[in-house]
């Protein structure tokens, strides 16, 4: 699935992939509550970067 965003300087409109929020499970809580995820190799809790393509 595709996403399409604003460019906030260009003004122009870009699309991008959607992350699939239904294949990130979670195993575990830590004491913290910070979320262990089943694959160790998807962390949710990093943020998603989009860079212009203009």
């Amino acid at each position: 699935m595709t996403k399409a965003w604003n460019v906030f300087c260009t003004k122009k409109t870009s699309t991008t992939k959607r992350v699939r929020s239904r294949f990130v499970k979670v195993a575990k809580y830590d004491t913290d509550f910070c979320p262990i995820y089943a694959d160790s190799t998807i962390n949710a809790l990093f943020y998603n970067i989009f860079v212009c393509p203009y």
